[in-house]
């Protein structure tokens, strides 16, 4: 236990950055907690400055998206709240007539937020049961 001191200041150097921005930037939980639909969609060429046309398509169909990635050099990943597949086809019109070429849909999953509330329940769960056993493991450990 020489060292004690050096090894709670390397801790604490690892872990106060991690603790500083959960408080200050909080978590962002992901569509599968909060409930919400991600939808994929794939250009016939590069998108280059596409990302502007899809927000502006979006923003006129009063569509609420949190955010538009890019995902490789034809795709591209549309988070929004819970859309329906109407909406969907009104997307991909409005987008392929803005944007001069067709499109096509790779992927559209909705989550609902009940069952992203049942998966923050269970996850919550999970982790306390997770720290409970290593715990346990840890003192029985110490203990011998």
């Amino acid at each position: 236990m020489r060292f004690k001191w050096l090894y709670f200041l390397i801790s604490g150097i690892v872990i106060l950055p991690g603790v500083f921005s959960l408080i200050k930037w909080g978590l962002r939980p992901s569509i599968d907690f909060t409930g919400g639909t991600l939808l994929e969609l794939e250009f016939t060429q590069a998108i280059g400055d596409k990302q502007k046309v899809i927000s502006e398509a979006l923003n006129e169909l009063e569509i609420e998206y949190s955010s538009i990635q890019l995902s490789g050099e034809k795709r591209i990943l549309i988070k929004a709240k819970p859309i329906t597949r109407e909406d969907v086809s009104s997307i991909i019109g409005t987008v392929a007539e803005k944007a001069g070429e067709k499109l096509s849909e790779l992927r559209f999953d909705t989550v609902g937020p009940i069952l992203g509330k049942e998966l923050i329940k269970k996850t919550i769960i999970a982790i306390l049961l997770a720290a409970g056993f290593i715990m346990l493991y840890v003192w029985k450990q110490f203990k011998e």
